[in-house]
């Protein structure tokens, strides 16, 4: 499974929109352009949010072609940003797998989960335990 840490925008229709995401820490702007996975492959995308006592995550699965697939939102509550990231990035491959796609491409913001998960860093045991 390939797994980038990069992210992508949709607009209302579902096609992949650029979108311009400010980086306070570098005070830069970056444009993100969603990209197709290899042919035969789908693409998750997964995102969460995290404020004050309320967390939610979601993700979307699309096909080669960017034609969705599958989309999933859902609020987890009182919990940290790891908790719920790793959470969201779980339901997502275990959606993809129980719908029977085998060849899978991953894209999110949270770096951390997706080096923990690639083995580039060891985070917890429990987020692999959740994921």
């Amino acid at each position: 499974m390939a797994v980038a840490a990069s992210a992508a925008a949709m607009n209302n229709n579902g096609n992949a929109n650029p979108t311009t995401r400010r980086d306070n820490v570098q005070n830069q702007s970056t444009t993100i352009v969603w990209k197709s996975p290899p042919n035969s492959f789908v693409k998750i995308n997964f995102d969460d949010f995290v404020y004050r006592n309320s967390a939610a995550g979601g993700f979307i699965i699309r096909d080669y072609n960017g034609q969705l697939l599958f989309a999933v939102a859902k609020i987890s509550g009182n919990t940290i940003v790891l908790v719920v990231e790793a959470t969201t990035l779980g339901d997502s491959l275990a959606s993809a797998q129980e719908r029977g796609y085998r060849k899978i491409e991953v894209e999110g913001y949270s770096k951390l989960v997706i080096d923990d998960v690639n083995g580039a860093i060891n985070l917890s045991s429990r987020l692999i335990k959740i994921i």
